[in-house]
């Protein structure tokens, strides 16, 4: 990340408080529109996000 200069986000307090990472450092709300993914996995990932899992679907789970 550093070597290509691309911009980074995180949530990691450790990281935001890094000198070195300060100038590559961006918020959430700057993330690009464009999906990050190919269309395949673009949609895989949307669906993954919609997915809910409960405590009955363990029940089966040994």
């Amino acid at each position: 990340m550093l070597e290509h200069e691309l911009p980074f986000y995180t949530h990691d307090l450790e990281l935001l408080r890094l000198q070195v990472l300060q100038p590559f450092l961006q918020p959430f709300e700057n993330t690009p529109e464009r999906p990050a993914f190919p269309e395949m996995l673009q949609r895989l990932y949307e669906q993954s996000c919609a997915l809910v899992i409960r405590n009955e679907d363990f029940q089966h789970v040994g």
